[in-house]
């Protein structure tokens, strides 16, 4: 699922994520992952902020901020091999396929490719809901917060 970047969005698509991995238990950690476009730390920042306001544990890189698309999938992979729960999934920040003024946001779930459409769909739908109530019922809090929040952990990708 890639979507262009807006705050509001990435905060509603965020609360949406919140909401599918409750849905389908996926309580382990989310792997959170970036790329070198130009808006990836905005976006990362809105997610990190709605991820920490929901008591998501994160798992986001040490050292370098960036995280090649790949290294989020291979960590899912490594941390659900062998689990049928306790599952970890992923959200990584990465350019569309569009113009480069775009940024992307993809949801990786359990199994840790794409997401397939049903999936899709359902967080487009619900993520479009919360923005047409005005983001009502979507929570954050200040980055820097977010950053040093029990439930954001370094992880070596």
């Amino acid at each position: 699922m890639d979507v262009a970047f807006n705050e509001r969005h990435i905060l509603a698509i965020t609360q949406t994520i919140r909401d599918y991995r409750k849905l389908q238990n996926i309580d382990s950690p989310l792997f959170l992952g970036m790329d070198t476009h130009a808006l990836s730390e905005p976006a990362f920042a809105s997610a990190m902020e709605g991820l920490a306001a929901n008591d998501i544990d994160v798992m986001i890189s040490e050292g370098t901020s960036y995280t090649p698309t790949p290294a989020v999938s291979q960590a899912i992979l490594r941390l659900n091999q062998a689990r049928k729960s306790g599952l970890a999934d992923g959200i990584v920040i990465t350019p569309p396929h569009n113009t480069p003024d775009e940024e992307g946001f993809t949801y990786d779930p359990p199994h840790g490719g794409p997401t397939d459409s049903r999936v899709t769909s359902w967080i487009e739908s619900k993520a479009n809901a919360v923005l047409e109530r005005n983001l009502d019922g979507v929570k954050h809090t200040l980055f820097a917060k977010a950053l040093s929040a029990p439930t954001t952990h370094k992880h070596d990708f």
